[in-house]
């Protein structure tokens, strides 16, 4: 029997709604050379039944856990089963757009069959039926992984980082990882984990310029900024030192994905070697999202006093350079927070519908989310 071009990972927890949009999204596509596995991870009933609705479809294979798994270590077990050249991740939230695989095939095709290909995403508004998402492009950008790996580090933005759920590899490559490493999933983080893993194994990496791939649901995101969400997920991943790489001994998140940042160039090296820290922008990071826990998230007194603890003494152990350049960007950090304090207010709301309806974007209202990726006209 001869591979799949894509194996489609669609590991699932418990929603079963989401599930069926994402399943659909799946099998409703133009293009066919595809296997596509639903990892339960130890769901109640509801989850079979959904994929059972689904049985008839030969493309379909259902795999189920046999205790409920951390995200990492599900990503891990469901991507040990892919059977394809390429696979992908597919959360039970997303969806993808018509005509999507067809595009990364020919994207692929016409790059020589690169290793790692990723794209643009966008993300539906239930509430509103509307879809949002930055601006299509044609043609695919070559894009250097170093000069990525460097960009991420600057900047922990993650808009640029090929990560699985908005992207594919190729099957040799996580192979060799993980023949190196001993998994690509890594924790804390198994989307940024892999990402900087395949990007330390590649000299080059493809992007696709246009979204292909939604995602609904944004209340149930595993990555929720709700301090108690972080702290139970931490627990899940039962580490023996969270914070091995990292001065800030507090589960701030992205304190622990800087850490995994530094973690992945400690292992993995290659395209890391020549690629050095900026501790000013790490504790300004930290310095916002500690402010934005007090202001916006309304983080426990008590806790928030201990977290800043920490930040302090972490700092007061740098050389006297980092810390007047922390203390040179409070104003800018601070410019940030109101910023992110202003889209979480009804004010902003109305800011960005206004921002919208000046920038003369049309907008396109769907009654459902696979209306929304091209599947019901």
């Amino acid at each position: 029997m001869s591979k799949p071009f894509f194996s489609i990972i669609l590991p699932t927890k418990n929603r079963p709604v989401l599930l069926r949009d994402a399943i659909r999204s799946v099998l409703s596509q133009n293009f066919d050379d595809y296997e596509l596995i639903v990892s339960d991870n130890f769901n109640d009933e509801t989850t079979k039944k959904a994929v059972e609705e689904f049985k008839k479809d030969s493309h379909l294979i259902y795999i189920r856990t046999d205790r409920e798994l951390n995200i990492p270590d599900h990503w891990e077990f469901a991507g040990k089963r892919a059977n394809g050249i390429y696979t992908l991740i597919l959360t039970d939230r997303a969806f993808l757009k018509q005509g999507a695989l067809q595009d990364i095939y020919d994207t692929i095709k016409g790059s020589k069959d690169q290793a790692v290909i990723f794209w643009k995403y966008g993300y539906f508004d239930e509430e509103r039926g509307v879809l949002e998402s930055e601006k299509e492009e044609a043609g695919l950008k070559i894009l250097n992984s170093t000069d990525l790996l460097k960009d991420f580090g600057r900047t922990l933005d993650a808009h640029f980082l090929p990560r699985p759920h908005v992207g594919c590899y190729r099957e040799d490559l996580i192979e060799k990882i993980r023949r190196d490493v001993g998994r690509l999933y890594l924790p804390y983080g198994p989307d940024f984990t892999s990402s900087l893993l395949v990007l330390s194994y590649s000299e080059n990496v493809v992007f696709i310029p246009r979204p292909l791939v939604f995602f609904q649901g944004a209340t149930l995101s595993a990555g929720t900024k709700a301090q108690s969400s972080i702290v139970t997920y931490l627990n899940s991943l039962n580490l023996h030192d969270p914070y091995k790489y990292v001065p800030i001994k507090a589960p701030i998140n992205g304190n622990l994905i800087f850490n995994d940042f530094l973690k992945i160039r400690d292992i993995a090296g290659r395209n890391f070697r020549d690629i050095s820290v900026n501790w000013s922008f790490y504790f300004n990071k930290c310095y916002q999202e500690l402010r934005e826990k007090g202001i916006i998230w309304k983080v426990n007194k008590e806790t928030l006093a201990d977290f800043w603890k920490e930040w302090t003494k972490a700092l007061l152990s740098f050389d006297e350079e980092t810390q007047t350049a922390v203390k040179k960007n409070f104003l800018r950090t601070w410019i940030s927070v109101l910023k992110s304090f202003l889209k979480a207010t009804p004010v902003g709301n109305i800011l960005v519908k206004i921002k919208r309806a000046i920038s003369g974007k049309p907008t396109f209202h769907y009654s459902s989310a696979l209306e929304a990726g091209g599947f019901i006209t």
